[in-house]
């Protein structure tokens, strides 16, 4: 892989510390400041975050990260609405389903999952 030059966000590393919830130590908040760099991805456009889930840091990427990535393929071909099933009277939705196409043999297929 080729390195990349680097991004705007890395004017303000302490933007990017900011932005995050919690107080990850050093090297957590190396460790995403690289991954933010391997994969080309802006913590300030919320590509990508360091998401604290009990005493541990995770990475996780958004939405828009992971269409971007999939575009970067040249294999993207869009994406349906999500769709989403409640039970009755829940306030949040039990599953969320997503349909994304993808080139494949100069086909558009559709991937379908849920959550």
């Amino acid at each position: 892989m080729t390195p990349r030059p680097p991004a705007a966000w890395e004017d303000n590393i302490d933007l990017v510390r900011a932005l995050i919830n919690g107080n990850p130590n050093a090297a957590e908040f190396d460790a995403f400041l690289h991954s933010c760099r391997v994969h080309g991805l802006d913590p300030v456009a919320k590509q990508i975050h360091l998401i604290k889930r009990g005493d541990k840091f995770t990475v996780q990427l958004g939405i828009d990260g992971l269409r971007l990535l999939a575009d970067r393929t040249g294999l993207y071909a869009g994406s349906d609405e999500p769709v989403f099933e409640w039970e009755p009277g829940a306030t949040f939705p039990v599953k969320c389903s997503v349909t994304v196409y993808k080139m494949v043999h100069g086909q558009r297929c559709p991937f379908t999952a849920a959550a």
